[in-house]
C-alpha cells in the first residue's frame, strides 16, 4: 500500500508555517521633510501557528498615482507575534523619497495624490520562514506634498540689541 508514507508524514506533524494575517488599521503622519517621512501605523496581527514568529525583514513598493517606486519604506522595530494570538501593534515606519520629480509633479498639481504601499514581512519560526503580504492605501494632501518637495525656510536669527541700547538696573524702591 502506497499511502502509508503520506500518513506517516502527516502523523509526524510536518505541517508548514502559515503566514500571519496582518491588517493595517490606521496610518498617522508624524513628520514630512524633503528627504522622507516618519509614519506610525497601527496593525492588527494574528499568528495562526503553534509557534512564535519574529519578523526578520520587510520589502515594499511605494506608488503614487499608480507610478511605482516613488519611495522606499523601512521598519526598524522588531515585530514578534506569539503563537495563536491576535495583537494590535503600533509600528514606526521611515519613508525615503526616491523619485522626487514625481512628488514635485504631484505638488505642482495642487491636488490630493493617492498612494499605496504593497509589501511583505518575512517571519522566522522554528519550522522556517514565511512571508506575510500587506497593502496600505491613502492620500497625501497638497500641503503634505509641498512639505515633501519644498525646503523649509531657515530659522529666523535671534533678536539682537543694538550697541546703543541701555539696560537700567532696578533702583531702590521708594518709601511708602
Amino acid at each position: 500500500m502506497r499511502s502509508w508514507p503520506l500518513l506517516l508524514a502527516l502523523s509526524l506533524g510536518c505541517s508548514k508555517t502559515e503566514p500571519p494575517k496582518i491588517t493595517p488599521e490606521a496610518v498617522k503622519v508624524l513628520r514630512i521633510t524633503t528627504s522622507g517621512a516618519e509614519l506610525e501605523t497601527t496593525l492588527d496581527a494574528y499568528n495562526p501557528n503553534d509557534e512564535d514568529l519574529s519578523a526578520s525583514s520587510m520589502t515594499t513598493t511605494v506608488s503614487f498615482g499608480g507610478k511605482p517606486d516613488v519611495a522606499r519604506a523601512t521598519v526598524n522595530q522588531p515585530l514578534d507575534l506569539p503563537a495563536k494570538q491576535r495583537l494590535r501593534v503600533t509600528v514606526p515606519i521611515t519613508v525615503e523619497w526616491v523619485d522626487k520629480e514625481t512628488l514635485a509633479a504631484f505638488a505642482a498639481a495642487s491636488q490630493d495624490a493617492p498612494y499605496s504601499v504593497d509589501g511583505s514581512v518575512q517571519f522566522q519560526g522554528k519550522r522556517g520562514k514565511v512571508d506575510a503580504p500587506f497593502h496600505v492605501a491613502g492620500v497625501m494632501t497638497p500641503a503634505e506634498l509641498r512639505q515633501a518637495t519644498t525646503a523649509a525656510p531657515p530659522p529666523a536669527p535671534p533678536p539682537t540689541t543694538s550697541a546703543s541700547a541701555s539696560v537700567k538696573a532696578p533702583g531702590p524702591k521708594p518709601p511708602r
